[in-house]
C-alpha cells in the first residue's frame, strides 16, 4: 500500500515533469490528455497546497499550470465539449442560477441598506463617520466531480475565486450615487432580472432560462465543467464594511 509520503514524492515528480514543458505547448498538451479526472484533481490539488505553503513556485507558473490541469479536466468531463443536457440537468442549471441570482440580489440589497444608513450619518457631519468602503462578495463553492473530500476542499476554494472575479464589488462614499443609479451597469449585471446572459450557444438547449451574469461567468470559464455548476450546493454572500475617520494634522508654521 502506497504511503502518504511517497504519493506526494509521486505528485512532486509529476509536476516538476509538466513544469519542464510549459513552455512546450503541444508536448505539454499531450501528457496532460492522457491522465485521468482523478489524477488532473491530485496535481491541482498538490500544486496548490504546494504554492501556497512553500512557495515554490513562482505566481505564474502556479497560476498557468493550475488552469492547464483543470481546462483539460473540463475537456474531459464535456468530452470536447459534446455535451447533452437532459431534461433534468435543465431544471437542475434553472434551480442554481436562480439560488445565485437571490444570492447576488440580497447581497447588494444588503450593501445599499447600510450605505444608506451610512450616507446619513456623513450628510449630518458624524464626529466620526467621514467615508467608508464596502465589499459585496459572492462566492459558489461546488462538489468537485471525481475529486477525494480533501482535494474538493483545496479546489474548489481556487474554482470559487478565479471563476468569479466580477463577483466581487467595492462601493465607498464617493461613488455611492454612481452604484445605486437605476442607469448603474452593475445593477444591470448582477440583479436586473430582465437581463439574461443565454448566449447563442446556450439558447438552443434552454430557451427559458433568463441566465444571471455569474453563472455566464462559469458557463465561460475554462476551469468550471457543466458538472461542477449542476453541483453547486452552497453559496456564500459577504458584506464588508470599513468604516473610516481621517484628519490631517497641519505643520507647525515657521517664524
Amino acid at each position: 500500500m502506497i504511503t502518504n509520503i511517497e504519493k506526494q514524492q509521486e505528485l512532486e515528480k509529476e509536476v516538476l515533469l509538466l513544469m519542464s514543458y510549459k513552455d512546450k505547448d503541444e508536448k505539454l498538451k499531450n501528457i496532460v490528455k492522457e491522465y485521468r479526472i482523478k489524477q488532473l484533481l491530485e496535481l491541482t490539488a498538490y500544486l496548490l497546497d504546494r504554492g501556497l505553503r512553500a512557495k515554490k513556485y513562482s505566481e505564474y507558473d502556479l497560476e498557468f499550470m493550475i488552469k492547464e490541469l483543470l481546462s483539460a479536466r473540463v475537456r474531459c468531463l464535456h468530452n470536447d465539449y459534446n455535451w447533452f443536457w437532459t431534461d433534468e440537468d435543465k431544471q437542475r442549471l434553472s434551480m442554481v442560477n436562480g439560488e445565485i441570482f437571490t444570492a447576488c440580489e440580497k447581497g447588494f440589497k444588503e450593501a445599499f441598506a447600510t450605505a444608506e444608513l451610512l450616507e446619513r450619518r456623513i450628510k449630518k457631519r458624524d464626529s466620526f463617520l467621514k467615508d467608508y468602503e464596502m465589499e459585496i462578495k459572492i462566492t459558489s463553492y461546488p462538489n468537485i466531480c471525481g475529486a477525494s473530500r480533501e482535494a474538493t476542499d483545496t479546489v474548489s476554494g481556487f474554482l470559487g475565486e478565479e471563476s468569479l472575479p466580477e463577483a466581487v464589488m467595492r462601493i465607498s462614499h464617493c461613488f455611492f450615487r454612481k452604484f445605486t443609479s437605476d442607469e448603474n451597469e452593475y445593477k444591470h449585471l448582477f440583479i436586473k432580472k430582465s437581463t439574461s446572459w443565454n448566449t447563442k450557444h446556450y439558447s438552443k438547449n434552454f430557451p427559458d432560462i433568463n441566465i444571471c451574469y455569474l453563472v455566464h461567468r462559469m458557463m465561460e470559464s475554462s476551469v468550471w465543467s457543466y458538472h461542477d455548476i449542476l453541483s453547486i450546493r452552497r453559496i456564500w454572500v459577504d458584506v464588508k464594511v470599513t468604516y473610516q475617520y481621517y484628519r490631517n494634522i497641519p505643520r507647525k508654521s515657521v517664524g
